[in-house]
């Protein structure tokens, strides 16, 4: 069955033009996910879930704080506006109209 599914969605999402190399990427690096709050999002996954998370890092350069969380094979990078330019300004405020209303 599993193969069976492998087979079709991999006439349904490749294509010739595509290398089968592309399709093995190999280990993660990271998924990185904008938060609204941060404090909240890692203490979710330090006290709760018992994950290794870093120190929060500022990133003016980027507009970002972020804070990783090591899952053994990859890690999550939270990520949380910093100052009101941030290029994810926009993404949390449409997370947090969604989420709240």
């Amino acid at each position: 069955m599993a193969s069976t599914c492998t087979m079709l969605f991999k006439r349904s999402f490749t294509s010739k033009s595509v290398p089968e190399a592309l399709w093995k990427l190999g280990r993660l690096n990271h998924i990185a996910i904008a938060t609204p709050d941060l404090a909240k999002s890692a203490s979710l996954y330090k006290n709760i879930l018992g994950a290794d998370i870093s120190e929060p890092q500022h990133l003016p350069n980027h507009g970002v704080t972020t804070v990783f969380v090591n899952l053994g094979n990859t890690k999550l990078e939270l990520l949380h506006p910093l100052g009101e330019k941030s290029p994810i300004q926009v993404i949390a405020s449409i997370f947090l109209v969604n989420l709240f209303n």
